[in-house]
């Protein structure tokens, strides 16, 4: 299908090119089939490689927020807040 498709283009690109939008499209396309933790593991990746992003930690606060994870939720948007 089309989001599989997508996420194979973005790892891909991801391999060759490493850029802060496309670790964020990759997650957002996680989180829109409701696949939190790879989500959750694409924010995360993006935060390493992008530290000063307050969007990934957003991305990650974000995820962690919708599966209940309050706390953790917490953590990240006081980090993207930074």
């Amino acid at each position: 299908n089309m989001f599989d498709a997508a996420i194979h283009h973005y790892k891909r690109i991801l391999e060759i090119r490493p850029d802060e939008e496309d670790y964020s499209n990759l997650g957002y396309i996680y989180y829109q089939l409701g696949r939190y933790q790879d989500a959750i593991k694409s924010a995360k990746e993006h935060a390493k490689k992008y530290p000063r992003s307050a969007k990934a930690y957003d991305n990650v606060a974000v995820c962690y927020d919708y599966l209940g994870e309050y706390e953790e939720a917490l953590q990240y948007n006081e980090r993207a807040a930074k």
